[in-house]
């Protein structure tokens, strides 16, 4: 064999070795930082991709979904910058029971996504929310629905314009 073949084998061994390691690394991955990792600017955009790609092919599990729920990670989701995307993975999760009306458990503030959303004046996805449909009545753990919040919000924060958000509530 010549020198050039023996090169050039050991080449694509390790290229395969590599790419068997990122796709591991992908998959053993939480959905929250693959979501992370898609959405952050420093991430090249090969990076970015493959991250979604694992969110499809390797993600969830029993034990995900029900971390979500904990978290109410739908709002993370919805997050991605690509709302189409953002909409077909809050689709295929839901259908393995990712509950949009989920109340976040872990910082005890009982915030569903929407509500979550709604008082961070995220307009698209308060919207992408609704249209899944997240429950805009809904109480956070203080019972107070995701208007109510906004309106809280909007009298707190007089600087911010929350009348697209308030707009999408009232309908």
């Amino acid at each position: 064999m010549k020198p050039i073949t023996k090169v050039l084998i050991v080449l694509l061994v390790l290229l395969g070795i590599s790419i068997a390691m990122v796709v591991y690394r992908y998959a053993q991955t939480s959905p929250l930082a693959l979501v992370a990792e898609a959405s952050l600017e420093p991430t090249p955009a090969p990076m970015k991709w493959l991250a979604v790609q694992s969110l499809h092919y390797f993600h969830p599990s029993a034990e995900e979904i029900a971390d979500l729920n904990q978290q109410a990670g739908a709002r993370y989701l919805a997050a991605l910058p690509d709302q189409a995307e953002a909409r077909r993975l809050l689709q295929e999760y839901q259908q393995q029971g990712l509950d949009l009306d989920a109340k976040d458990q872990q910082t005890g503030t009982g915030l569903t996504a929407l509500q979550g959303a709604a008082i961070g004046n995220e307009t698209a996805m308060v919207s992408l929310l609704l249209s899944l449909g997240a429950n805009p009545l809904a109480e956070d753990a203080q019972g107070r629905t995701a208007l109510a919040l906004v309106e809280q919000s909007q009298r707190n924060r007089p600087d911010m314009d929350f009348s697209a958000v308030l707009a999408l509530l009232k309908k």
